[in-house]
């Protein structure tokens, strides 16, 4: 399943760039369980059309606020858990994230 979101680049508090268009792809539960053992965790496959300017870094938060958690009463917050890579020929980022419920 994909869906399409529009998120807010956070480094350290700080807000780097808003309005961020985001196709975010789950990940096979098989798949999530094998890397993560029995802690259930939520991994998505992020994929970013930009430049190189806009500087993806591990640990960033990608946060969206029209996604309101109901039991956390915040917005939904995806954390990079890898190195994001880049890719020139089409200009796109690709980003391992996980979802942080209520950080």
């Amino acid at each position: 399943m994909s869906e399409d979101l529009t998120v807010v680049h956070k480094r350290n508090g700080d807000t780097l760039k808003s309005g961020i268009a985001l196709q975010l792809d789950n990940r096979e539960s098989v798949e999530q369980n094998y890397y993560t053992g029995a802690q259930p965790i939520f991994r998505f496959d992020g994929y970013v059309l930009g430049p190189k300017s806009l500087d993806f870094r591990q640990s960033d938060l990608l946060v969206d606020p029209g996604d309101i958690d109901p039991i956390t009463n915040t917005a939904t917050e995806y954390r990079i858990v890898n190195r994001p890579e880049f890719f020139s020929p089409d200009q796109h980022w690709e980003l391992l994230l996980d979802w942080n419920r209520g950080n």
